[in-house]
């Protein structure tokens, strides 16, 4: 009875094990999946997503080998974009009218490694008042996004051109829209890119943190 007894703890004792074991491969497995609906496909590899929340890419594989310059989706170590409560309809009032295309003119820049590609929309850029404006430096600026869904959030974008002032009441005629930080996949259309790039918005709002002016941005 003793050796019965002592085998039948050894046998509880196992399955407790294994049972253990399996719960926290479920809980990695549950772990390691992004959240439903904040990552969207870029629409060429599958294997890596727009983070809607942050408007950099990721990917959704564990390999650190493939794309290691992106993080992976749920893990990102990145600064979060969070979203802001703002009536859109204040920035029909903007000192400067932009105006960037959809689906032409886009002008990709790619990586020195070969693996990845920036893509920048042509712009048309209106000075809507009576003195000429300096072009705000790309790292003096606040870019909010609205999305798709109404939403509106903090993001990465500026407006770079040749000219480095409106004239007033003026345009430049060629500027581009550059948005986001991370390098697109080589192999993703120009067109997506540029789109995931401004998380599928078609309205953006720059403010120039030093002298206050903002930039109206419709991508049409």
């Amino acid at each position: 009875m003793a050796t019965a007894r002592r085998i039948w703890v050894v046998v509880l004792c196992c399955l407790a094990f294994l049972c253990g074991c399996e719960s926290k491969k479920q809980s990695k497995n549950e772990m390691s999946q992004p959240a439903s609906g904040r990552y969207l496909p870029t629409g060429s590899d599958p294997r890596v997503a727009l983070d809607t929340q942050t408007g950099r890419l990721c990917r959704t594989v564990e390999a650190a080998d493939y794309r290691a310059d992106l993080p992976q989706c749920g893990k990102e170590d990145a600064e979060q974009v969070v979203q802001v409560d703002v009536d859109p309809r204040s920035w029909a009032d903007a000192e400067i009218t932009v105006t960037c295309s959809a689906k032409e003119h886009l002008l990709a820049a790619y990586s020195m490694d070969g693996k990845g590609k920036q893509v920048t929309r042509n712009c048309t850029i209106k000075n809507l008042t009576n003195k000429t404006v300096p072009l705000a430096a790309f790292d003096k600026v606040r870019a909010l996004f609205r999305l798709p869904d109404g939403r509106v959030i903090r993001g990465y974008a500026y407006l770079g051109s040749q000219h480095h002032e409106i004239p007033a009441h003026g345009t430049i005629d060629s500027a581009g829209l550059f948005a986001g930080k991370n390098d697109c996949p080589i192999a993703q259309s120009d067109f997506d890119c540029a789109d995931a790039k401004v998380m599928q918005s078609r309205e953006l709002l720059i403010t120039d943190t030093v002298s206050g002016v903002r930039y109206h941005i419709l991508i049409e």
